[in-house]
């Protein structure tokens, strides 16, 4: 089962699904949260009345979930650039630039 978990999006946003919309929606044959965003009005009207909000909770919710993994993926490059820079600022310190000195002999 590949998406994110009934029971994930329970616990992340309460105010979304509860408990027992998680069972209903077990019977109904829903695993993931993907699923439900994806749902055809068809499969929606299995759930009943509150079935398309529930559908743009979940779009929502994946939504904001993508946001912040993009936004930690985005920090997670800008510290690695970070060390680069860094890494590349001491190796040219590290390097005089020119020819050596030439050592007269005597």
């Amino acid at each position: 089962m590949l998406g994110v978990s009934l029971e994930e999006w329970c616990k992340s946003s309460p105010e979304d699904l509860t408990k027992a919309q998680i069972e209903e929606l077990r019977i109904l044959k829903f695993q993931t949260v993907e699923q439900i965003a994806a749902a055809s009005d068809q499969q929606l009207q299995r759930i009943g009345m509150g079935g398309p909000g529930l559908r743009e909770r979940a779009k929502a919710y994946l939504n904001r979930r993508n946001r912040s993994e993009t936004q930690a993926e985005l920090e997670d490059t800008k510290k690695q650039l970070a060390e680069l820079q860094a890494q590349m600022a001491a190796l040219t310190e590290a390097r005089k630039p020119g020819r050596p000195k030439r050592v007269a002999e005597g």
